[in-house]
């Protein structure tokens, strides 16, 4: 589990999932006191592996029962807390990508509130930029620009502004400006966000930032090309 963690630390994403397969492998052989921490923290590195291959189905079953684990068997993990904000912060992002939007706000509601407890900032950043997602969709713009600004300005004091966490804030951001017909910030914004995905591996904000860039330029050329001479 500690090469997966350094090859997550170093964006080494497809060097990752062999040592994780590998821990599974040797997790029953863990004495019996310590082997419901490891398993929640192997099911959030799954979870992780379904955010980096799009499959939001692997991350909600992943963090599902990494949850369950944090409040049965592994309760007493140090920092439980803490990895119940991930867990939820994960499992939110599956369930919007999923298209269960209502049941994402709710279950990343949750997690803010444990970041907010806890004090763990990139996870807070992550969460509150799908909230604003969700409020995007939602038509709620003035709720969505402002969890996205909080988000990016956390991000910015930070330092954070390039990390793939804060794809998703540049996404709600850059719908904002669709919704209010301002394409070319948009347009920035998105540039902004595919900055902060070099290796193009988190594909779900990856997907959604693509396709809102088409979007932008779609709305561009046709402002560019005035109103049809046939009229």
């Amino acid at each position: 589990m500690c090469r997966a963690a350094r090859c997550l630390a170093m964006s080494d994403f497809a060097a990752i999932w062999a040592h994780v397969s590998r821990a599974w492998e040797t997790l029953p052989q863990l004495e019996a006191h310590i082997r419901p921490g490891a398993e929640v923290v192997l099911h959030l590195f799954s979870a992780i592996q379904g955010r980096f291959s799009g499959d939001a189905a692997e991350l909600i079953n992943h963090t599902g029962r990494a949850l369950d684990l944090l409040r049965g068997a592994a309760v007493a993990l140090p920092a439980a807390e803490e990895y119940a904000a991930i867990a939820l912060n994960l499992r939110g992002m599956g369930l919007l990508w999923a298209g269960a939007e209502r049941e994402a706000e709710t279950t990343l509601t949750q997690a803010l509130a444990v970041c907010d407890a806890t004090g763990v900032e990139l996870p807070w950043i992550n969460a509150l930029g799908h909230l604003g997602l969700c409020a995007a969709g939602a038509g709620r713009l003035r709720e969505a620009h402002e969890r996205g600004r909080a988000a990016m300005t956390l991000a910015d004091t930070r330092g954070w502004n390039t990390l793939e966490q804060v794809s998703t804030t540049y996404l709600t951001l850059a719908l904002v400006g669709m919704h209010r017909n301002d394409p070319m910030e948009a347009e920035r914004v998105l540039q902004l966000g595919l900055a902060a995905q070099p290796t193009r591996a988190d594909r779900l904000p990856l997907t959604g930032m693509l396709a809102t860039r088409g979007a932008c330029a779609d709305s561009t050329s046709a402002a560019d090309a005035g109103p049809s001479s046939a009229g």
